[in-house]
């Protein structure tokens, strides 16, 4: 599990605006973490709902280096696929996994 190429650019803004940052924390933090997104068929099938899911995974795949994406139904599994792709395109080393195989976070 690798965090994006890009990574640099975003500790170096963060320490720029939030006092006593530590990278190696924020590292450590954010490789401990798998993020889910879940969504059903209402999600999948209005357009407001595909532009949130689009930007939702456009903005966990910038930062998180593992990515849960999950469809509720089966009339959210094309929807789930283009999710993944998009997640991938934007960070080819992010890691997509299955629900059975994360240790989930409560939070």
């Amino acid at each position: 599990m690798a965090l994006a190429n890009f990574f640099d650019k975003a500790a170096l803004s963060a320490s720029q605006i939030l006092k006593g940052f530590d990278r190696k924390s924020f590292e450590k933090m954010l490789s401990g973490a798998a993020i889910e997104v879940v969504f059903d068929k209402t999600a999948a099938s209005v357009s407001e709902g595909r532009w949130t899911l689009d930007l939702l995974v456009r903005l966990l795949s910038r930062l998180y280096p593992t990515l849960i994406i999950n469809s509720l139904d089966e009339q959210g599994h094309k929807l789930k696929g283009e999710l993944e792709n998009l997640a991938v395109r934007i960070n080819p080393v992010i890691e997509l996994e299955a629900i059975q195989q994360c240790q989930l976070l409560s939070v």
